[in-house]
C-alpha cells in the first residue's frame, strides 16, 4: 500500500526550490532504509530533471551517526530531517511540504492556448 503512495507522491516531485541536499547515514545501521529509498528516488531522471543545478551529496560514515537529510533551498532557509524512526513515505511526505511551498514557480499561472493565439503565431 506504501508502495502506491509513494508512486503516486513521486509523479508531481519536484526539486525546483532546492538548493543542494545532503544524505548522511551509517550503511551497517538497523534503521537507514527509508533514507536510502529515499535517496534512491531523488536520483530518478525525471526528478533531476526539474533542477540540473541541484547538489544530491551523500556523506556515508560508519560511526553509528542518525541518518539525516539536510536540505538547502534556494531562499536560503535549511531544513535537518532526521530518518531513523520514519518511513519512506513519510520522508517524501514532510519534505514535499517544505519543497511545495517554497516553490518559486507554484505562484504563475500556467498560460492558456487559445485557437486564436495559435493562429496568431502561424
Amino acid at each position: 500500500m506504501a508502495q502506491r503512495g509513494i508512486a503516486k507522491l513521486l509523479k508531481s516531485y519536484h526539486l525546483r526550490a532546492v538548493k543542494s541536499m545532503k544524505f548522511t547515514f551509517d550503511p551497517y545501521g538497523s534503521n537507514v532504509r527509508s533514507i536510502r529509498e529515499v535517496l534512491y528516488q531523488m536520483h530518478f531522471p525525471k526528478i533531476v530533471s526539474t533542477n540540473p543545478g541541484a547538489l544530491l551529496k551523500v556523506d556515508i560514515k560508519s560511526d553509528r551517526t542518525e541518518p539525516c537529510m539536510d536540505v538547502s533551498f534556494v531562499d536560503g532557509h535549511r531544513l535537518l530531517m532526521k530518518t531513523g524512526n520514519l518511513s519512506t513515505l513519510e520522508v517524501l511526505d514532510h519534505l514535499w511540504e517544505f519543497i511545495d511551498t517554497k516553490d518559486p514557480k507554484k505562484d504563475e499561472a500556467p498560460a492558456l492556448k487559445t485557437k486564436a493565439s495559435k493562429a496568431r503565431k502561424r
